[in-house]
């Protein structure tokens, strides 16, 4: 059979489609693949601009298969588009003499219903404010979704504003090796992308995305219990009862009390583990930009040095 586990491990009961997208729970998803068909979640990633090779397989709503950055740009592009799918281009123009000899057509094309895009727009929102991507926050209304692969060979923050989409992986290209310290999309992935998206940015004026209609409240809706099994009625005996043992003292401590307290204890240990991605993240990205700021300084301090080389030059001919 398909044994599937979350991140560490970790249980979390029953919750619903959009806390299950904030956390990351891939047992969620795994019944929820199960339910809709693989074929249709590849048909979805197709319209949405996935052009690398799926196969039909259940756990392709885990994040198996392989894809490029850009392929996966593409595809949340269309998200953050309301669900107009619009194919990648490098080239924007071509101009000659300042006249404009080449404009590639924008063809453009509604894959998702309206409704359906802005609804995933919104459950993405939050994993960005409250989820495992909290990481990613730039100030400004943001959604993404990160991805970590099992053997922490591959970790991905994919996210977009309504002015712009990004993707971050981390990797190696040529190999499925897992990378030191086992790094999550939620660590450094996020961390880069929101260094790099908040500079992109900061010159486009800030925008909302349009609410969902709320035509598909089933995303804050918790999944139903399972159904209790029939009570099978007995045929009536004409045995004299016997007298009732006298019951057990019932434990201070009950099985549904044990299991309520191993979920919280796991969720805090959950908590813990995404603090500490989150400040690592915090620690890389205050590194990075101390690096860059080291870098900056160093040319401007080259480059005074040859003004003033170049002036004593001058001085010893005059």
């Amino acid at each position: 059979g398909w044994k599937v586990s979350n991140y560490g491990g970790a249980a979390y009961g029953t919750v619903t489609l959009r806390e299950a997208t904030w956390s990351s729970v891939n047992t969620v998803y795994a019944q929820t693949a199960l339910e809709v068909g693989a074929d249709e979640i590849v048909q979805v990633a197709r319209d949405a601009g996935l052009t690398s090779s799926l196969d039909a397989n259940p756990s392709i709503v885990l994040g198996p298969e392989e894809v490029t950055p850009l392929d996966l740009a593409s595809a949340y592009n269309t998200l953050a588009s309301g669900g107009v799918a619009r194919a990648p281009r490098t080239i924007e123009s071509v101009s000659r003499d300042g006249e404009v000899i080449y404009e590639p057509k924008d063809e453009a094309d509604r894959v998702l219903d309206k409704d359906v895009a802005w609804t995933t727009v919104d459950v993405l929102r939050g994993v960005i404010d409250n989820g495992t991507g909290t990481a990613a926050q730039i100030g400004r209304p943001a959604a993404g979704k990160t991805g970590t692969t099992q053997n922490a060979a591959d970790a991905w923050f994919a996210g977009f504003t309504p002015n712009l989409t990004t993707v971050t992986w981390m990797g190696y290209r040529d190999s499925n090796d897992a990378m030191p310290g086992s790094p999550s999309g939620g660590g450094f992935p996020a961390a880069l992308w929101a260094d790099y998206m908040s500079r992109a940015v900061e010159d486009l004026p800030a925008k909302d995305f349009p609410e969902p209609s709320g035509t598909f409240e089933i995303v804050g809706e918790p999944s139903p219990e399972p159904s209790a099994p029939p009570v099978i009625e007995e045929e009536p005996t004409t045995e004299v009862p016997s007298e009732p043992e006298p019951s057990a003292p019932a434990e201070e401590t009950s099985e549904l009390d044990e299991l309520e307290e191993q979920f919280e204890e796991e969720m805090e240990e959950r908590e813990r583990a995404l603090e500490e991605a989150r400040e690592q993240a915090r620690e890389q990205a205050e590194r990075r930009r101390d690096e860059i700021e080291r870098e900056r300084d160093e040319e401007e301090d080259d480059e005074t040095a040859g003004d003033q080389q170049v002036q004593g030059d001058a001085e010893d001919e005059t």
